[in-house]
């Protein structure tokens, strides 16, 4: 069964899309993807691909190379901790 979720594609844009799986993957796992109709591919909210032909098959590994974050609290913290930061 497939169920549909509402999801944030682009800033300002929220629509309904279909999930027909989920699951936690590991590095370098790979997915294969086909899809009945064109579809998007959201990478962070910021990106995206559309597949506008159906019979297109699109495959994904997952790679713990980046990119990276930061904890930009726990930074802080650490900066304040050092005394790196002037006080206001």
């Amino acid at each position: 069964m497939r169920r549909r979720v509402l999801v944030p594609l682009a800033p300002g844009v929220v629509v309904e899309a279909g999930i027909a799986e989920a699951r936690t993957l590991g590095d370098g796992d790979v997915v294969n993807v086909r899809a009945d109709e064109a579809f998007t591919i959201a990478l962070d909210g910021e990106r995206e691909i559309e597949i506008l032909d159906p019979r297109r098959a699109v495959q994904f590994r997952r790679s713990g190379d980046g990119p990276f974050t930061v904890d930009a609290v726990a930074a802080f913290r650490g900066a304040a901790a050092q005394g790196l930061l002037a006080p206001a």
